[in-house]
């Protein structure tokens, strides 16, 4: 069982005939069991499954007051920030989760995600690589390294890679947007590849659908 002590400020002002202002504190004595620890961590889950990140963040920030060392709730953060385009934040959340916890594939694929929207296309995917050190099957380090192969012009390699990720999670689709998005741009570069780029119009149209 672990407790937490937060200590509330009430302010009380007084109206009397020297307008003295009058400042009490009282002291409030919370426990929080593993299970509330729990419960938080899937309700943020939840939230960002419906699309209300505002409201995942702010169940992600009281996570990290009842346990400050749980990284995932950390990550939650970044992913929530992310999800709001606030990308320094989400990066020092991320940060912050690594610096706790440096084991967890999810932290480093995270960053890596994260540095992939920041077009530091390097770092994003030497991250990657760290987390598929650590679980050779994360799928969003795949797809990040993936997109990033694509980037550089790598397609037979950023397929092969798009590939490995949807055999993981082939109900996943995501994937496919991915894949869709980064074909688009990178084949749109030669007018003679018209037939990838209807194939990559074609997924899109069926992930939105």
């Amino acid at each position: 069982m672990k407790k937490i002590i937060i200590t509330l400020n009430i302010f009380i002002f007084l109206s009397c005939s020297q307008q003295d202002e009058s400042i009490t504190s009282e002291e409030i004595t919370y426990e929080y069991s593993p299970q509330a620890s729990l419960d938080l961590y899937v309700q943020g889950h939840r939230f960002i499954d419906q699309g209300k990140y505002k409201e995942a963040q702010k169940t992600y920030e009281k996570l990290t007051i009842i346990d400050p060392e749980f990284s995932k709730a950390w990550e939650g953060l970044a992913d929530s920030s992310l999800l709001q385009s606030n990308l320094p934040q989400a990066m020092s959340y991320i940060e912050k989760a690594l610096e706790i916890n440096p084991s967890i594939a999810s932290h480093y694929s995270k960053k890596a995600l994260i540095l992939y929207y920041l077009d530091e296309y390097d770092p994003s995917e030497r991250f990657a690589n760290y987390a598929l050190d650590i679980d050779k099957n994360d799928v969003r380090a795949i797809i990040v390294s993936a997109a990033v192969k694509a980037h550089k012009g790598l397609l037979d390699q950023s397929n092969e890679l798009f590939e490995i990720a949807i055999n993981l999670e082939p109900e996943d689709s995501s994937i496919y947007y991915w894949k869709a998005k980064s074909y688009r741009v990178e084949i749109a570069k030669n007018p003679r590849n018209q037939s990838m780029i209807d194939k990559a119009n074609e997924i899109l149209e069926d992930v939105r659908n």
